[in-house]
């Protein structure tokens, strides 16, 4: 992504990533919100995603990942935790 992309994205409060290991998107997310993604399986977390997300709507990441990535979500107090489907 070029310069002007990732300054657009920045002011308009945007989370941009393209073929990022999800551990760093988790990290991303997490310095924005109370509520904590963990990811439970170090091979999950270096599974690469793209896609742009509002950092307030953790939501919208975590819907994507259960709809089409294979993950199943435990969603607990202020965390939810994130580990592979068995098979994926």
């Amino acid at each position: 992504m070029g310069r002007s992309a990732r300054t657009l994205a920045w002011r308009e409060r945007r989370l941009v990533f393209a073929d990022t290991p999800l551990s760093e998107v988790v990290a991303e997310f997490n310095r924005y919100l109370k509520h904590q993604l963990i990811i439970a399986d170090p091979e999950l977390g270096r599974r690469k995603f793209g896609g742009t997300f509002h950092p307030e709507r953790s939501d919208t990441l975590v819907a994507l990942l259960e709809q089409s990535f294979g993950v199943v979500v435990e969603r607990r107090g202020d965390t939810t935790t994130l580990r592979p489907r068995a098979g994926h």
